[in-house]
């Protein structure tokens, strides 16, 4: 797929090193779509503050949850989601003497295409508060039904000016043509440098190893295609249903959800 540039990055990776050194961040206003999903809730929320407990994040930075007026909260509401979220799910917890100051810097904006104001206001405020030019950064983590809608919304608000960044979770498109214009509508707002698309999983060390484990082995890379593996078993272990995630997998399918995951390789596929 010559015309489609993938490239795939997580938090951790973009916020971690910088020439192979670690570094901190220039200030940036962060602002998660679909923070009241399982994704954010499980992952994405978790993530942030365990960065903090790390020393990754910036020095100075918001994060701004956002969803639709029927998901819509109060900043209270929104913080006591958050907690929760680090509670049950995170790596660290919130009794860690670095989350009173997450917390505060924790707020929300409503907003859904044709209504934006809520959301303008909170960046508008939160820049103030941060002072200069912090970076903005779009997490999108959303059904793929609305990446569309959701980067057409930025562009349509004049909140993708300036030096922004907008992460598109996967699936990215379900066939090379839905890919195409899927890219197409992204590139109408943001420049190719400034979209990172990323998948949750890949940047895990047990994925990292396998690909070394085939690539890096003069044993085993000459005989790991098609020609000589029969079949390639997938076990998921889970016991968690797809309670509060069914409108995503009517739409998107377990298998697509799954198998671009956890399969080495399939993450070049223009997903």
């Amino acid at each position: 797929m010559p015309d489609i540039t993938v490239r795939w990055w997580s938090l951790g990776v973009l916020y971690m090193s910088r020439n192979g050194a670690a570094y901190l961040p220039d200030n940036h206003i962060v602002v998660l779509f679909g923070a009241t999903g399982d994704l954010a809730k499980r992952k994405l929320l978790p993530g942030l503050f365990r960065l903090l407990a790390a020393g990754l994040l910036p020095r100075e930075y918001r994060i701004i949850g956002s969803a639709r007026k029927s998901s819509a909260m109060t900043e209270e509401q929104f913080r006591a989601r958050v907690r929760d979220a680090v509670a049950t799910f995170g790596i660290t917890k919130p009794d860690d003497p670095s989350w009173p100051g997450f917390e505060q810097r924790l707020s929300f904006g409503m907003a859904e295409p044709g209504d934006t104001s809520e959301l303008q206001a909170a960046v508008q405020r939160a820049e103030k508060e941060v002072g200069g030019s912090p970076r903005r950064l779009f997490h999108l983590a959303v059904p793929p039904a609305a990446f569309t809608s959701v980067t057409g919304m930025l562009g349509d608000s004049g909140l993708a000016t300036g030096a922004a960044r907008v992460i598109i979770e996967k699936p990215f498109g379900t066939d090379l043509a839905s890919a195409r214009a899927l890219n197409r509508t992204v590139h109408a707002v943001f420049d190719e440098s400034q979209v990172f698309r990323i998948d949750h999983f890949l940047g895990k060390e047990s994925v990292d190893n396998i690909l070394a484990f085939r690539f890096a082995n003069g044993i085993f890379e000459p005989v790991w295609n098609r020609n000589h593996i029969r079949y390639v078993q997938i076990d998921v272990p889970e016991t968690l249903s797809i309670e509060g995630r069914s409108t995503f997998y009517d739409a998107t399918g377990a298998y697509r959800d799954l198998a671009e995951t956890y399969l080495p390789g399939n993450h070049e596929a223009g997903y």
